[in-house]
């Protein structure tokens, strides 16, 4: 246990951070929406092409 008035001795059980750690390039619920809806809209659109 450190006394109150030392800062710069570090804790020895720091909080331990719970759960998985985010990535830095995590989409946001809207941008995971919007890129479902543009690759359901491409997948129609590549469905009923007519081929002649």
């Amino acid at each position: 246990m450190k006394q109150q008035e030392d800062r710069f001795t570090r804790d020895a059980f720091a909080t331990p951070v719970r759960g998985r750690p985010r990535k830095p390039d995590a989409l946001t619920p809207a941008q995971r929406s919007k890129a479902y809806r543009a690759r359901q809209k491409a997948a129609k659109l590549s469905q009923f092409t007519p081929s002649n």
